[in-house]
């Protein structure tokens, strides 16, 4: 036999305290038929928030039933709580949140298990990371305003879409946001996202491991030949350029280079004397540095502009004077046209992909898979000699290794040969 609880001097209601869980226990007292009587209740809340009490003729057994609810609320196994106040209310809605078959239990230590992570909202961990490259990027110069411009349009789509804290965000949310577009942008869009969430990572705002990201098919698949200029098309650009265009034309045509690095180049970079053009490490797409080799017309057409120093683009952004070149040339304005032709016509005229790879600072692979036979060597002798109308020199922009046409054995002289058996 358990023995008896005393009350003795215990002031009602009287509480009852276990696993961070609370319980109340009244009593009652009184005559009934000239008799005293005593009874205990226990303030119990069922699942849809109702009070209720139970009532027990002992004040131990009281104390026990109460006891026993709190250590099974403790453990999830309750249905039915004697919580009170507004825990009671978080406890009701927890349970509600738990996915079939979890108990509570089971999410606090996931909860408890999981990294201590700074909770940031996205628009603040767009605006940090934005504020980031202005300051710096990871090669200790401020990002270009080329750059700046393209991640805050497609950052401020992002967190105008996401509006809430950066570690409650998901792959399937990305996905949906990302649905609209396709291609190039799609690939640029969730790239750049993916970027914005590493560095939330590495700054306490994620948990470490997969990123939301990951599960994302990001990658892109462009099967279209890359879109480019005939010789004439090039001839008709270069005659209605105003003069300070002229060299921008020239580079991305005859070296290949970005509308970017274009913008960016010095003409303390372009060495005339050895032949060749420096991309620096800190202008190129790429991070790394290239030298691009001078070649005949690039240096015709650059030599009556030539300078020492200064900037060779005469504004910052090339896009307002090639709008009104399209109009006055009449020519249809490709994206980057200008150096998926130069490395189209040299591939033909090489056929080296891995040299015009090292030229254009692209990967062998990406230039034979989008660039191998897409135009003929004759095409390119014609590009390569799109020359000013007042020179009369006369190009050949293929090797003498490179063959036109279908390559013939070369025979040996007769007297080398080795006489038939018997």
């Amino acid at each position: 036999m358990e023995p008896k609880v005393s009350e003795a001097g215990l002031s009602f209601p009287y509480t009852v305290t276990k696993r961070n869980g609370k319980a109340t226990i009244y009593r009652y007292s009184g005559e009934r038929a000239g008799r005293p009587w005593k009874e205990y209740k226990l303030a119990v809340f069922d699942s849809d928030g109702k009070r209720q009490l139970k009532s027990f003729a002992d004040f131990g057994a009281a104390v026990k039933e109460a006891e026993a609810r709190l250590e099974a609320l403790g453990r999830g196994l309750l249905d039915v709580t004697i919580v009170q106040g507004p825990a009671r209310l978080d406890y009701l809605e927890a349970l509600r949140l738990l996915p079939p078959g979890r108990t509570l239990t089971e999410a606090v230590k996931a909860l408890i298990a999981r990294p201590n992570i700074k909770p940031l909202r996205v628009a603040d961990l767009v605006s940090a990371f934005v504020a980031s490259k202005e300051s710096a990027t990871r090669h200790g110069a401020p990002a270009s305003e080329r750059y700046l411009r393209d991640i805050r349009s497609r950052l401020k789509r992002f967190k105008d879409v996401f509006q809430m804290e950066v570690h409650t965000v998901t792959g399937s949310q990305i996905e949906d946001w990302a649905a609209e577009w396709s291609g190039r942008n799609r690939f640029n869009s969730l790239r750049l996202v993916r970027t914005l969430l590493k560095w939330a990572q590495k700054r306490g705002h994620l948990p470490p491991g997969p990123l939301p990201t990951d599960q994302l098919d990001i990658a892109h698949r462009d099967t279209d030949a890359p879109e480019i200029f005939t010789p004439d098309e090039l001839r008709k650009l270069l005659d209605a350029a105003r003069p300070d265009l002229v060299p921008c034309l020239a580079l991305g045509a005859f070296a290949g280079l970005r509308s970017a690095e274009i913008e960016r180049l010095d003409w303390s970079e372009i060495n005339f004397e050895r032949g060749h053009v420096e991309i620096t490490a800190a202008k190129a797409k790429t991070a790394s540095r290239r030298l691009v080799p001078m070649l005949p017309a690039l240096k015709i057409w650059l030599e009556p502009h030539r300078k020492l120093k200064g900037p060779v683009c005469p504004v910052a952004s090339l896009a307002r004077p090639l709008s009104v070149l399209t109009r006055t040339s009449g020519v249809k304005w490709r994206v980057n046209g200008l150096r998926h032709s130069f490395v189209s016509y040299r591939v033909a005229a090489l056929q080296d992909a891995a040299r015009v790879s090292l030229e254009a600072g692209n990967s062998p692979a990406m230039i034979f898979a989008h660039y191998r036979e897409l135009v003929t060597p004759e095409a390119a002798v014609a590009w390569f000699n799109v020359l000013p109308r007042s020179t009369s020199t006369k190009i050949n922009p293929i090797p003498d290794a490179v063959f036109i046409g279908p390559k013939r054995r070369k025979s040996r002289p007769r007297e080398e040969r080795t006489p038939a058996p018997g």
